[in-house]
């Protein structure tokens, strides 16, 4: 299936390509990976990123009870905080925040862990290190090198982003408890 904003990803291919030429060297390995791969692999990464950035504890509620994505959303937040840190709200109701469109951030977001995913698909041993603490392993020993993981075991988050640009980007998204009701 191709690309269908607000279905299956934040943003369209040329958008994502462009946001690559314009925060990326040439001659950068994110540039050089993103550029060598062909439209349909570059899809495949951008709707990963989406079900990754869509699968974090986020705050507040979508703003469509029908909408299939995560974004944009609705939250409650103090009004002065909430109207620095969101260009893409314009109505606020009561203490909710209600974004009439997607944020740039996200959309950002996107791209970043898209291309992480790419640059790791290359990269054997970090790819062996993830999969390793996934499964739950705290350290590694091989002669005398070895490697502890930091909290595996411990509520160890198998869904975070690969990207910390991308979860820096959402950090105003994010939280680490949910409410139950």
């Amino acid at each position: 299936m191709a690309l269908i904003v607000s279905t299956n990803t934040y943003l369209t291919l040329v958008e994502a390509d462009d946001y690559v030429v314009s925060n990326y060297l040439s001659t950068s390995t994110e540039f050089t990976t993103w550029d060598a791969l062909s439209d349909g692999d570059k899809e495949i990464l951008l709707k990963g990123a989406t079900k990754r950035i869509d699968r974090q504890r986020i705050i507040g509620l979508k703003v469509y009870e029908a909408q299939s994505l995560s974004f944009p959303r609705t939250y409650t937040q103090p009004f002065t905080r909430s109207r620095l840190y969101s260009p893409s709200i314009v109505r606020y109701e009561g203490n909710w925040v209600v974004e009439t469109s997607v944020a740039n951030c996200v959309k950002e977001a996107q791209v970043e862990e898209a291309i992480s995913i790419a640059v790791l698909g290359n990269d054997g041993d970090a790819n062996l290190r993830i999969a390793l603490q996934k499964q739950g392993v705290k350290s590694v020993k091989l002669g005398s090198m070895a490697e502890t993981y930091i909290g595996v075991g411990q509520g160890f988050n198998t869904t975070r982003l690969e990207s910390t640009t991308a979860t820096e980007l959402l950090q105003r998204y994010l939280t680490n408890s949910i409410n139950i009701v």
